[in-house]
């Protein structure tokens, strides 16, 4: 298991990384991305099945939320939670969110979509969710999921999340 200051230090990692993607989307240089957003992570905090740290970020993002599995110390689901704006009623297709989704993450092969919907998120924030779940030689794996929620209209990923364990099978 993970320290509390790796967590902190992998928290900030994979916000920085999320956020970097983003700035090199809208064609701006990544060499030094504490030019436009810097990160600050709280202590980790309990939670069931794992620890949860919360990334305060300034200038152009809002908070952000990493867990980790209370095992491996694995990343097991981020939020940007500024990443929902610009206020949105506006829907994408199935296709189209596949497409956002499979850009800015790895969507495992042994992956199947299971679900693709719409909600609303907060007042005037509407999202969309793809749910997959995973198919091992044609047996389902009972608490495998992976869920990625992304804005209609930025395509940006504001919520993400993944339990895909090793399996040891003889």
């Amino acid at each position: 298991m993970s320290t509390p200051e790796e967590m902190k230090s992998s928290a900030i990692e994979r916000v920085t990384e999320v956020l970097s993607r983003r700035l090199r989307q809208g064609g701006r240089s990544t060499g030094q991305p504490d030019l436009y957003f810097q990160c600050e992570a709280d202590e980790p905090q309990a939670y069931p099945g794992g620890f949860q740290v919360r990334i305060h970020t300034w200038r152009h993002w809002s908070d952000a939320r990493v867990a980790f599995d209370a095992d491996t110390g694995e990343v097991m689901a981020y939020s940007i939670l500024r990443y929902a704006d610009p206020l949105n009623d506006e829907e994408m297709t199935r296709e189209e969110a596949l497409a956002a989704a499979s850009e800015a993450i790895q969507v495992p092969d042994d992956a199947v979509l299971k679900t693709f919907y719409h909600f609303e998120y907060g007042k005037n924030r509407k999202l969309a969710r793809l749910e997959w779940k995973r198919i091992y030689q044609g047996l389902r794996v009972d608490g495998d999921t992976l869920r990625v929620t992304l804005h209609p209209k930025t395509h940006r990923i504001v919520e993400y999340f993944r339990k895909w364990r090793k399996l040891n099978l003889k």
